[in-house]
């Protein structure tokens, strides 16, 4: 794996998906250097992301129900870190 990218880890089972999301932009790919100055240490803040879900398969009821039940949290300030409903929207390939 390399720095200066958010990487993706997906993970799913039981009815659950977890979409991981580790933001190392504007971190070099010797990241782990304990020795490396802040300005490498720190990852430039990510806003305002589209995640894309395939949900193909799914009834539109089924793709309803998940678009619904999408929650974001971060683990930056572990102590007040709450989970809150996230924006989303449905498009069918009709849509692009």
């Amino acid at each position: 794996m390399t720095g200066d990218k958010v990487w993706i880890f997906v993970k799913s089972g039981k009815g659950l998906s977890t979409v991981q999301m580790i933001n190392m932009i504007g971190i070099n790919a010797s990241w782990h250097n304990e020795e490396g100055d802040v300005d490498n240490k720190t990852p430039y803040a990510q806003e305002n992301l589209t995640v894309r879900l395939s949900l193909s398969g799914k009834t539109a009821q089924e793709a309803v129900k998940i678009a619904d039940q999408l929650y974001v949290t971060s683990p930056d300030d572990w102590a007040t870190s709450i989970m809150r409903k996230a924006q989303a929207r449905l498009e069918t390939d009709e849509n692009d």
